[in-house]
Parts: C-alpha cells; sequence; structure tokens
C-alpha cells in the first residue's frame, strides 16, 4: 500500500485483525500455515492508541514520539487480541512474530538520533511453541528464528546462519 493511502491502510489491518481474532477461522485446519505481514508500528502513523484514526498531520511526525507510540500501543493491543483468538482454538499453535526491523533512528535537525541506539538495533522477535519456551531465539536474527522454529517443528537440524552482530549495525 502506497504511504499516502491511510484508509487502505486502516482498512487493511482492521480486515486482518478481524480475520486472525476470529477462532472459527482455524477449526480443525491441522498442519497449517498462515503469513502475514502488517506495516506497524510503522509510518504512516494511520492509527491511534484506540485504533481511531490519527490526523493526516501525524503520518510522519517522528518529532512527537506520541504518534509512534500510539501506532506502538495500538499494534502490540491488537498482537495480543490476535494471539488470543489463534489460542483459542489451537492451543498447540506455534506462533512467530517478528517486526522486520527496530525503529528506525530518524534524526533532528540538529543531527540528534530521536531513537535511542539500543532500541534502534533490536527488533521484536518471539516464539509461542505450543506452549514450550523457547529461549534458544534469544539474540538471534530473525531469519535464525524461524530456522530454529522449523527445525523444531520438522525434526531437521537447519544450522543458523551467522549475522553480523548487532554492535556492527549503525544506522
Amino acid at each position: 500500500l502506497g504511504q499516502s493511502d491511510g484508509n487502505a491502510e486502516r482498512e487493511m489491518v482492521h480486515h486482518v485483525v478481524s480475520y486472525f481474532t476470529n477462532s472459527a477461522n482455524y477449526g480443525d485446519k491441522s498442519n497449517i500455515a498462515t503469513v502475514t505481514y502488517l506495516k506497524m508500528p510503522h509510518q504512516p502513523f494511520v492509527l491511534t492508541a484506540d485504533g481511531g484514526e490519527n490526523s493526516l498531520l501525524n503520518w510522519h511526525n517522528w518529532s512527537d514520539p506520541q504518534q509512534y507510540l500510539g501506532q506502538f500501543i495500538y499494534t502490540t493491543t491488537i498482537m495480543q487480541e490476535i494471539v488470543d483468538g489463534i489460542l483459542a482454538n489451537d492451543p498447540q499453535a506455534v506462533i512467530v512474530m517478528q517486526s522486520d526491523h527496530s525503529a528506525r533512528g530518524l534524526q533532528s535537525a540538529d543531527g540528534t538520533y530521536l531513537i535511542e541506539k539500543f532500541d534502534r538495533r533490536h527488533f521484536f522477535n518471539t516464539v509461542y511453541y505450543a506452549g514450550e519456551p523457547m529461549t534458544e531465539i534469544e539474540g538471534q536474527s530473525g531469519v535464525n528464528t524461524v530456522r530454529l522454529v522449523l527445525s523444531k517443528l520438522l525434526g531437521e537440524d537447519l544450522p543458523v546462519i551467522d549475522p553480523v552482530p548487532v554492535s556492527e549495525f549503525e544506522f
């Protein structure tokens, strides 16, 4: 979706949330894999903390942290609703939730980063594995997390890929 099409983005988000929070969509469908991508929290900041419509003036407003934070709060709320909807019908589900990157470090006019370095270098990465902890994903990249989940799920031994150390990221 284009970054200027806030109505379409909001509708898409609400549609995905509606689908994933309805446990009837999972039924007795063993061995089903579902993948979705939500561009959230991400510019444009089209949604407020309660899922309402954000002002067009704030869609790209990094100088007011409440704009990003509002969409971040809404994102975490719907993520919990989605997980609850899936687990209501399939407590043995394997759920992988990741962000594609952390909050990017936009800079103010004087060159100061608006987001702390730690937060720019770490991304959201969690796994619900049929009620079992999966501590081996801690500190792993998104790709390696998926490889570890697939290894466990399929009884295979997919080796992790040597990632670039997080300490070497600079953005």
